[in-house]
């Protein structure tokens, strides 16, 4: 069926750019289509081929109803890295730290880990992320049987501001009991109030993973 699917190879190709570009993004499947000359339905199945081989995965909005997360659209995230940036154009422009770039690569980075070695694990986590009417985001929020759901904000900085801290601490007024965590690339884990401020290495075993 996919490659019925992908029979016209051309529109199938010029997808595959735009995919590296909408990496780790929001999905607007309307916009998509009319960047590539398809229709948003066929946007979607392209996307579902890309989960289906294994070359990405969706990130879906965090709603307790499972019946309204589905009607929100989710994020997708490529497998790796290096093919993201090869899909972009941008293999041979250097990551350094402090441009937008790095943040993006970073923030993919870390959630590609947490993501597979809870796979690798078995683990029955379920991952999401939240965008509020205000824009205001936080990515991933990690539902983990038997433990508080953990609120988690990926930050490439090696000095995490207060306004990071709060941000996190408003989040979490609206989620009882929940852990919350800044993973970083500051080198000691330290604690604002009820934030962890941890490595990035060192908060995804303080998840559970």
């Amino acid at each position: 069926m996919a490659e019925q699917l992908v029979r016209g190879v051309e529109p199938f190709n010029r997808f595959l750019p735009v995919a590296g570009q909408v990496n780790g993004t929001i999905l607007n499947f309307s916009r998509i289509a009319r960047d590539v000359g398809i229709d948003s339905t066929t946007a979607k199945e392209y996307f579902k081929i890309l989960e289906d081989t294994l070359l990405g995965f969706f990130l879906e909005p965090f709603h307790l109803s499972i019946r309204k997360r589905q009607r929100t659209n989710p994020k997708f995230y490529l497998f790796d890295l290096g093919v993201a940036r090869a899909l972009q154009g941008t293999l041979s422009v250097d990551l350094l730290p402090g441009n937008y770039a790095f943040g993006k690569a970073f923030e993919h980075l870390v959630i590609l880990e947490i993501i597979r070695l809870a796979s690798y694990r078995n683990l029955e986590y379920r991952f999401s992320y939240l965008r509020t009417k205000d824009d205001a985001e936080i990515d991933p929020i990690v539902e983990r049987p038997g433990l508080p759901i953990a609120l988690v904000e990926i930050k490439p900085g090696e000095l995490i501001d207060d306004t990071t801290v709060r941000k996190l601490e408003a989040f979490a007024r609206t989620f009882e009991n929940a852990e919350c965590f800044v993973l970083c690339r500051e080198r000691q884990p330290r604690r604002v109030g009820k934030i962890q401020v941890l490595p990035w290495q060192l908060g995804i075993e303080a998840l559970g993973i």
